[in-house]
């Protein structure tokens, strides 16, 4: 099997895993199980973020690749059950029933726009709905790491921005920070 027909091969197996946000346990299993197989440094935190390692050489600079274990399901159903069904064609894939990934970029409508911005401003984590960034507001804005605070502005058809800010921490802070 050529590379690319095993990277097919792991992204058909990682598709087929059900995995809503708040519960990637099955996938970080498998990723787990899968890099232990192939060999890997294997490490998952507290958090259930999963870490696969290969140090080739200490001359060779790391390769970092990164990616969220949780499906963004965009359709009707019943999401979340069996994973994501595909079809494939010679040159592409497809989701049958949803979609392979739900970041447009486009930009939100101002009531999704309400939306979220009401979800940051009370601090809500809600794994059916913005989970990802009302989970790292709510982690920033704790005064051991700094008050921080996400705000973001979107128009629809031109784009997102969201800003990260945190205050300015005292020296004193600085020099305690890992002891919190």
């Amino acid at each position: 099997m050529d590379s690319m027909q095993r990277v097919l091969s792991y992204f058909r197996e990682i598709c087929s895993i059900p995995r809503r946000s708040g519960d990637e346990s099955n996938v970080a299993q498998y990723l787990i199980e899968t890099g232990k197989r192939l060999g890997l440094e294997v490490d998952q935190d507290s958090c259930g973020n999963v870490v696969l390692r290969k140090t080739i050489s200490q001359a060779t600079p790391p390769t970092i690749l990164q990616a969220h274990m949780d499906m963004v399901w965009e359709s009707t159903g019943t999401p979340y059950q069996k994973g994501v069904s595909l079809r494939e064609t010679d040159e592409c894939l497809h989701a049958v029933g949803s979609t392979l990934g739900a970041d447009n970029g486009i930009g939100m409508a101002k009531e999704q726009l309400l939306e979220l911005q009401k979800t940051l401003d009370e601090k809500i984590v809600n794994y059916e709905k913005h989970f990802g960034i009302g989970n790292v507001n709510k982690r920033i804005s704790n005064p051991y790491f700094g008050n921080g605070r996400i705000s973001v502005e979107s128009c629809l058809y031109e784009g997102t921005s969201i800003t990260i800010e945190f205050d300015q921490m005292e020296k004193y802070d600085e020099e305690c920070n890992d002891c919190r």
